[in-house]
């Protein structure tokens, strides 16, 4: 089910509508039939209708079924209709304003253009519910048609328009706006999940200072901007990748050992190379482990970078390479 449906939790608040046609039922039958069945309608239509449907909502796997499958809702509210018109027409009509909250429901829950696929199910329910055709029940029509088209489409557009800028300013919050990669917020709450067999890699531009100094910040820019590109364009789907802080990226890879983490580090390195063959990066990476926390891991992963960095730059150091610089050094 998409991020629009479950914003709008359309499961709650079509058993609202359920719940609010069983009152307005509830209160408005009585008053329209005065005869013995009428609370036997009420019985009926309340008791073996709604309140069912409502404890079976419950159980229905609505994640699996998608947007169109909380159309039950309001059609079940014109099944009730329906069922209440059938031992008398005409009597029940007033009830067709619930037909008014199906088409908000409709609006509120689902994409534009959905209230007008639903207008001839609702004119049905209009004219049975009224018991004949006529000049009257024409005009009435007519103008519940407009109402409920108007109703369902503003809600609708409103609601989708509300989603998008609801998604836009949560991609916002999360994404670096240079690079295009996400920041360093969204990189904390990622980290938070990061699973024993993933690894870390932190990447840092080369003498990237001296280029802001030589060639100016916007040039700078261009190369970290260029940098994130690449970074999209060459991880997989499933990686992550944010600007932890200037010249700095880091990338959380899922299920990926320190040999396949050179894999994909060759890769960037290649593309990278054929982007600016002139300014290099050097990495550091460490692999995720039951036995130590994430933060223990990053900190891991930037000893491997300085060592890297240590060791003459343009280069990459794992964690498994770490005693080997230290040794190295030291002689």
């Amino acid at each position: 089910m998409d991020r629009c449906l479950a914003d709008a939790n359309p499961v709650a608040l079509g058993r609202v509508l359920l719940l609010a046609t069983a009152i307005i039922v509830t209160c408005t039958v009585p008053m329209l039939d005065t005869g013995p069945d009428a609370w036997l309608q009420v019985m009926l239509v309340v008791g073996g209708l709604l309140v069912p449907s409502v404890l079976v909502s419950r159980l229905v796997p609505w994640q699996r079924l998608g947007r169109r499958a909380t159309l039950a809702f309001p059609l079940i509210v014109c099944i009730v209709l329906l069922v209440l018109s059938a031992r008398d027409p005409m009597i029940y009509s007033p009830l067709t304003g619930v037909l008014s909250l199906c088409f908000a429901y409709i609006g509120v829950t689902q994409t534009p253009r959905t209230a007008l696929a639903a207008l001839p199910v609702a004119a049905v329910t209009f004219v049975v519910v009224n018991g004949e055709w006529s000049l009257p029940v024409m005009i009435r029509l007519s103008i519940g048609v407009w109402v409920w088209a108007i109703l369902g489409e503003v809600l609708s557009r409103f609601t989708a328009r509300q989603a998008s800028l609801s998604e836009a300013l949560r991609v916002a919050a999360h994404t670096d706006a240079l690079t295009g990669v996400a920041n360093r917020r969204d990189f904390e709450l990622r980290l938070a999940v990061a699973a024993p067999g993933d690894t870390i890699m932190i990447c840092d531009l080369d003498h990237f200072k001296q280029l802001n100094d030589t060639h100016g910040h916007r040039a700078g820019d261009l190369v970290l901007a260029e940098f994130g590109s690449m970074l999209r364009a060459t991880l997989r789907g499933c990686d992550f990748a944010a600007r932890y802080g200037g010249e700095e990226f880091v990338l959380i890879l899922p299920a990926t050992d320190l040999t396949d983490a050179e894999t994909t580090l060759a890769r960037m390195r290649e593309q990278w190379t054929v982007l600016h063959p002139t300014v290099t990066f050097s990495a550091g990476f460490a692999g995720c482990k039951a036995n130590r926390s994430h933060a223990e891991t990053l900190a891991v992963a930037d000893r491997a970078l300085y060592a890297a960095k240590s060791a003459g730059r343009n280069r990459a150091v794992s964690e498994a390479g770490l005693d080997v610089v230290s040794a190295v050094s030291q002689a």
